[in-house]
């Protein structure tokens, strides 16, 4: 496991001390997790970076303006397109987001919107990878377009019930954009999510406590 990255999704910045304390690489940060995460204040977003950049510690901005569904209108896309630019200023080291089409397909005038106003090399195409139509087919238009990695859990409840599927992704992508398993890794099944899937990188609210 020291050669995989962990990955700790934190809500606000109550726990950021602590995940610096148990050797957190990269931090995803978020606010509402209870709705699968919304993209956090400029003010905590500020504090955060400010005391991971102190620490050699990443971190990466969620943007989603909303819980629900990834379908947005303009004004929500503009609010995400603000969300970045203030996110820019403040430092972070990468962002975290995805649009898709109400077909389950990946939204491409709306994502190249957001991938112009950065380097998709900083970039994350989140969790709403699992409701796309043809997974396959996003891997090879996300790497296409440069996105440095998804953030996948599987199309099962379970994170274990999805492990031939991850090892699936991971073979496909063949090194052209990293996937990156989450939603019920913890640190006691992060080693074995690692060596039955191939991949280098995890991510998860318990993956270092």
């Amino acid at each position: 496991m020291n050669n995989v990255v962990k990955e700790v999704c934190l809500e606000n910045d109550t726990h950021v001390h602590q995940a610096i304390q148990y050797g957190a690489q990269r931090i995803e940060l978020c606010d509402n997790l209870d709705v699968g995460g919304t993209t956090v204040s400029s003010e905590t977003c500020k504090r955060v970076v400010a005391t991971c950049k102190s620490n050699g510690v990443m971190v990466m901005a969620l943007i989603r303006c909303r819980g629900g569904d990834f379908i947005y209108n303009e004004a929500e896309l503009r609010k995400m397109e603000a969300s970045i630019s203030s996110f820019k200023h403040i430092g972070v080291d990468g962002f975290v987001f995805g649009c898709l089409t109400s077909e389950n397909k990946l939204h491409v005038p709306h994502m190249q919107r957001l991938l112009q106003l950065v380097d998709p090399q900083t970039v994350t195409f989140h969790m709403a990878f699992d409701q796309l139509e043809n997974p396959f087919e996003a891997i090879d238009q996300l790497s296409h377009w440069g996105v440095k990695r998804i953030l996948t859990h599987g199309p099962h409840k379970e994170i274990t019930e999805n492990l031939s599927t991850l090892a699936a992704y991971e073979t496909y992508a063949n090194e052209r954009i990293v996937i990156m398993p989450g939603g019920g890794v913890t640190k006691d099944n992060a080693a074995h999510i690692a060596a039955a899937t191939g991949v280098k990188e995890l991510h998860g609210t318990r993956i270092l406590w």
